[in-house]
């Protein structure tokens, strides 16, 4: 189910709280009554909408939409209440508790059932992770091994990139993650860009990797080049590591080599934000890539990732894989207007503004 924020909690908290008072007030106060009950039904149900589930558990479907028609009968509830006080239409009895009661304990089922189902669920997804564990690892070390030898030995650019895409897509499908690419017409063949994405978790990899549709090198961080046969595999394909403890010198060389592959024609993916995000949202943006899509005189090309970050977060030691939907947005490129250190930041905050959005 979708996480609520805090205030859209609280918005139905509130709701389910004035349905309560406004049936119990009925008696004494009809009017009353029904203006507080329908405030509440109205954002009680408004938030319930917006909590959607995009999983593909047939139980939890079926359970959703008995707790949608049970929002529908609490929606119908106050104007039944209305016709009851005016004595008007053809509810002028007692019809509008029959509808509350439904209401009610479609709703009580549904809260019960719902979350016992949803915590079945990511159980069954951390066991299926568990078997599929050997074939991931395979996948990975026949990737590896793959790009390695074939960048060594034959045509570089061909296997730098695609043992990658197959590898990535092969990753995402038995994990069985849904994808969801849009905004790939904004990319002009032939042209390459200083690829731009906000970067929310290790997942970025695989989205980017297999899903872009577009040939690239990687500027990865120098801790990944000790990853035993992955480490091994990026250096011989070209990706560029960046040390950022090597101090200024080890710096103007990684610019150096980002900036020889870009003049080559070959795009390059560089994370503006620098590292992962903590806590799922998008943070500053730092300016080196900017610099050398201004030093070059290549376009920006902005992509929002989403889904990531729920998907796998960053956090100490091992994590199981969540169950999420990831989507990957290409926005239309962009060029540095002008050129210097003015010109840079204010094409940074462009793209912090084009990407946010998307993330938002």
């Amino acid at each position: 189910m979708k996480t609520l924020t805090p205030l859209q909690v609280l918005i139905q908290q509130v709701g389910g709280i004035a349905m309560i008072l406004g049936a119990a007030v009925f008696m004494w106060w009809p009017w009353v009554s029904l203006v507080v009950f329908a405030a509440g039904a109205l954002a009680f149900c408004c938030i319930q909408v917006i909590q959607s589930y995009e999983g593909r558990n047939f139980i939890i479907r079926r359970l959703r939409r008995q707790q949608l028609l049970g929002g529908v009968a609490l929606m119908v509830t106050p104007p039944l209440m209305y016709m009851h006080i005016a004595k008007v239409g053809f509810a002028q009895h007692s019809e509008w508790m029959v509808a509350l009661a439904i209401g009610c304990v479609l709703q009580l089922y549904t809260a019960f059932r719902i979350p016992s189902e949803l915590e079945k669920e990511k159980y069954l997804y951390y066991l299926y992770q568990i078997i599929i564990s050997p074939l991931l690892l395979l996948a990975t070390i026949l990737t590896a091994l793959t790009t390695t030898i074939g960048c060594t030995f034959f045509n570089a650019a061909f296997w730098s990139y695609y043992p990658g895409v197959i590898w990535s897509r092969v990753m995402i499908r038995l994990l069985l993650l849904p994808v969801h690419v849009s905004g790939r017409e904004n990319m002009q063949p032939g042209q390459s860009y200083v690829i731009i994405p906000n970067h929310q978790g290790s997942f970025d990899i695989f989205l980017i990797y297999g899903f872009l549709g577009r040939h690239f090198k990687w500027m990865l961080k120098e801790p990944l080049r000790n990853i035993p046969l992955v480490g091994k595999a990026c250096e011989s394909a070209g990706f560029i590591f960046v040390d950022q403890k090597g101090g200024p010198k080890k710096l103007k060389e990684t610019h150096d080599r980002a900036r020889a592959v870009l003049r080559q024609g070959v795009s390059l993916v560089v994370f503006p934000e620098g590292a992962r995000t903590l806590d799922g949202k998008m943070h500053s943006f730092k300016r080196g890539a900017f610099q050398l899509a201004d030093e070059v005189g290549l376009p920006l090309l902005p992509v929002t990732i989403r889904g990531s970050y729920e998907v796998l977060s960053r956090k100490r030691g091992f994590n199981f894989v969540h169950w999420h939907p990831l989507t990957l947005t290409i926005h239309p490129p962009f060029s540095i207007e002008g050129s210097g250190p003015e010109a840079e930041h204010e094409a940074m905050k462009k793209a912090e503004n084009i990407i946010g959005e998307g993330v938002d």
